[in-house]
């Protein structure tokens, strides 16, 4: 039996289905991790490796240029209809860091935008502190014939930390004096062989993310 004081984090790694995408756009540390609930509506969050988390966000912003706001797009009805529509490479929010840095965070995945957690510009530290729980950046709904196979082109669990491993280590396919980082591509093309433990089966209600808040994994 569950115990009902169940950490956010227990909640992520029993009800979601972790996907990354590393070195986006060639930027080492660019790390973003995607959470695939069981009904296939996708959680877009900061990976744990990502450089943000060591220079401190102070500012997000959702008006991404000067045409379109993602904290302005809204969905209605049942269906939840009428989202921006967002390719794997459109992005989501600039991050202003302390360091001065500045980093686009990315859909990573197709569909329709849901929602933006506009609790980030109110509270940026919620970005570093629960990177894939009250820290989360969207969510994002495949259309209904790809969400089979929406994270396909992201890596595992373990070819996300063979990946990290790599880039600790300075190796990578093109060997250990390779310049360019190792790119999710990369992974994706080599042959996993370690085995990933199944995320047990959703015990929640689809409308825990499926209507337009991601707060049922947060709050549970």
């Amino acid at each position: 039996m569950e115990q009902a004081w169940a950490t956010p984090e227990l909640v992520v790694d029993r009800y979601f289905t972790k996907s990354y995408s590393v070195d986006i756009k060639s930027v080492v540390g660019q790390d973003q991790c995607v959470l695939q609930h069981s009904n296939k509506v996708c959680v877009v969050c900061i990976a744990p490796s990502h450089a943000i988390l060591k220079s401190g966000p102070v500012s997000i912003d959702f008006n991404v240029n000067e045409k379109t706001d993602r904290a302005a797009s809204k969905v209605r009805g049942k269906r939840k209809r009428g989202g921006q529509w967002l390719t794997a490479y459109s992005p989501l929010c600039n991050v202003h860091c302390k360091d001065g840095e500045d980093y686009v965070i990315y859909s990573c995945i197709r569909g329709d935008l849901l929602e933006v957690n506009e609790a980030l510009i109110d509270n940026p530290s919620l970005l570093s502190s629960w990177p894939l729980t009250n820290g989360y950046i969207a969510v994002v709904s495949p259309k209904h014939h790809e969400r089979a196979n929406a994270v396909d082109q992201l890596l595992t669990e373990s070819q996300y930390q063979q990946a990290l491993e790599e880039r600790r280590t300075g190796a990578s396919i093109a060997g250990p004096a390779a310049s360019a980082p190792t790119t999710t591509a990369d992974i994706k093309a080599r042959k996993d062989t370690t085995t990933v433990d199944a995320v047990p089966p959703a015990a929640v209600n689809d409308e825990n993310l499926a209507g337009s808040s991601a707060e049922g994994m947060v709050d549970m």
